[in-house]
């Protein structure tokens, strides 16, 4: 990454009519996509890819339609491939350590739902420099953008840190995005639009639905099942008195009937 942004760097002072600050920018966002990368801190390691992302893959399609021209691609789009697509690989399993998977726990589609986070993201990064490129022309049109950016970036942590509304903020941008696509210019840049809105509305509002649609997942109804079962324990045996039972005889009781009353037996309980 800190090699990706070396190049954009120099890209930067390259220009005749002076030094593009969007590179700069651009260059500074990378060096600290590979700081990122290399922190333990899941939310830090979903915005550094994104920002990686961002790089990738416009440069690695950029060379691939160089080369099927039989022409050779400069190194600079070359080389910020490479760098970028390498660090993604590298620190691709920090995705899936055991601290990342407690911090980040759905029930299902954790995948999916990592790989939307990433992608809103890489759209909230370009929104911010779209915006910073407009705030030359059109402070409003930098002000949406940047308003669309921060909502972007917003959803995409608070989805990696399991909150509800993280999913809810980045469906309603997205309707939001679709909806002005077709109002501004009679549609004419909806596909942009379109692009922008789709990571979130694929990534986060179609696994809902789809988990939706399965009822209770065949995982969630396994635990149940393998659940202990609840052990009462039982109550403590108590020992009962001996009762010993003492009958007199005819004469005995005719002898007692003189003295205590009529009685035909004596019943006496000793503990």
């Amino acid at each position: 990454m800190l090699g990706a942004a070396a190049l954009v760097g120099k890209a930067a002072f390259g220009h005749a009519i002076g030094i593009d600050w969007s590179h700069i920018v651009l260059g500074v966002t990378l060096g600290m996509a590979g700081v990122g990368l290399s922190r333990s801190s899941l939310s830090a390691a979903v915005l550094s890819r994104g920002a990686a992302w961002l790089v990738f893959a416009p440069m690695t399609l950029a060379s691939i339609l160089i080369f099927a021209t039989r022409r050779h691609a400069p190194f600079e789009i070359v080389g910020a491939a490479a760098f970028t697509g390498l660090a993604l690989l590298l620190t691709r399993s920090a995705l899936h350590t055991p601290e990342a998977r407690e911090t980040f726990a759905p029930r299902a589609f954790r995948r999916w739902l990592l790989a939307g986070s990433i992608t809103t993201a890489a759209a909230g990064i370009a929104s911010g420099f779209i915006a910073l490129q407009a705030s030359r022309h059109s402070p409003l049109a930098a002000l949406e953008l940047g308003a669309l950016a921060a909502s972007f970036l917003a959803s995409s942590v608070a989805v990696v840190r399991m909150r509800a509304w993280g999913v809810l903020l980045g469906a309603l941008t997205s309707v939001v995005l679709l909806a002005s696509g077709i109002l501004i210019r009679n549609g004419q840049e909806f596909p942009i639009y379109a692009v922008a809105a789709a990571p979130a509305l694929l990534m986060y509002v179609l696994p809902i639905v789809i988990a939706r649609l399965r009822g209770v997942p065949a995982e969630t109804r396994e635990a149940l099942a393998l659940a202990p079962a609840r052990v009462v324990a039982p109550l403590p045996e108590t020992t009962a008195s001996p009762l010993r039972v003492q009958m007199t005889s005819t004469e005995e009781a005719e002898a007692e009937d003189a003295h205590s009353g009529p009685a035909n037996a004596t019943v006496s309980a000793a503990a």
